[in-house]
């Protein structure tokens, strides 16, 4: 298997996940579930590369405060090399905080991210950032920062002959990242995020696979998108590709599903796996990650996972 070094570059979060026992209405209290970790599409991708044994390195920003101290022992401790994370004086680190349902799907969310346009008023603090990864020959980054930053991030990936990779954090933040497009070997993105990139506005099997085809068209070599209990469709050069979505009988959270998608996805074409069996292992992964199973990155383990995962509810990307 060949030597993968990856640089992760964006969103590391402080994630409060909150999960109701019962039903929630408004104006009554209700009785939940906390769990706090470090998320972030980027941080979260990052992690589970490491964990799969690719060496990770993360470029982000973080503040000088209690969180990002939290986020800097969790990510020391799982191995990633974090010489590319800055920590600002005066700044909040990012949280991200979310409820969900009893059944684990999302209720609502809110993210506090202000150190981003403290951040990168001046994007040299992000080429001081990145000068730390450039012998990593795979970036993953995400669409979490100002559009002044990508450019930035641009110069370095050309100079350098990078390859890049682009997980899409949010619709919401979305366009600041077509600048990276022409120059993105892997794209990866839910369903809604393809197609508002391509300029589609319906939702049937044919704008799907038509908002790839345009994508393609810009220069992208591959294309992900992931339809929850729809399974997920993807275009590599000229052929498209479809994968069913694994149904889960307990979903424990759908927080992260995504991010396990593109990580496994991504490792295993990086280690040369052919592109419709790692798509495989990308939605057993995620599957295995809704229904609090251990997730990993391998064809005979995540096979493995199917009788435990079961027949119940189809699987939701986030």
């Amino acid at each position: 298997m060949p030597d993968i070094k990856i640089c992760c570059v964006g969103a590391v979060n402080l994630d409060k996940i909150l999960t109701f026992k019962e039903s929630p209405e408004l104006g009554r209290d209700t009785s939940a579930t906390t769990q706090t970790s470090v998320g972030g599409v980027a941080c979260n991708v990052a992690q589970l590369l490491k964990k799969f044994g690719a060496g990770v390195a993360f470029v982000g920003v973080i503040g000088a405060d209690l969180a990002g101290e939290f986020i800097l022992k969790n990510l020391r401790s799982a191995g990633l090399d974090v010489e590319g994370i800055q920590q600002l004086e005066g700044a909040n680190t990012v949280t991200y905080t979310a409820l969900h349902r009893p059944d684990g799907e999302l209720h609502i969310a809110a993210i506090d991210c202000d150190i981003y346009d403290t951040a990168f008023m001046d994007p040299l603090i992000l080429l001081t950032m990145l000068q730390k990864a450039e012998h990593f020959q795979h970036w993953v980054v995400d669409s979490c920062f100002p559009s002044n930053a990508y450019q930035a991030l641009l110069n370095v990936i050309t100079a350098k002959n990078i390859s890049l990779h682009v997980v899409i954090s949010s619709i919401n933040n979305i366009d600041q990242i077509r600048i990276l497009l022409p120059h993105t070997k892997m794209l990866f993105g839910n369903v809604a995020e393809i197609l508002y990139l391509a300029g589609i506005k319906r939702n049937t099997r044919d704008d799907i696979l038509q908002a790839l085809t345009k994508l393609r068209e810009i220069g992208i070599e591959t294309i992900f998108a992931t339809d929850g209990a729809n399974g997920v469709y993807a275009k590599h050069c000229d052929n498209n590709y479809y994968v069913e979505a694994v149904p889960v009988t307990k979903v424990i959270s759908v927080n992260g599903a995504g991010d396990t998608f593109a990580a496994a996805t991504l490792y295993n074409l990086l280690q040369g796996i052919e592109i419709s069996a790692a798509m495989t292992i990308g939605v057993r992964a995620a599957a295995a990650r809704i229904a609090g199973l251990p997730v990993v990155a391998n064809a005979e383990l995540t096979a493995s996972f199917e009788h435990n995962i079961g027949t119940g509810h189809r699987m939701s990307f986030v």
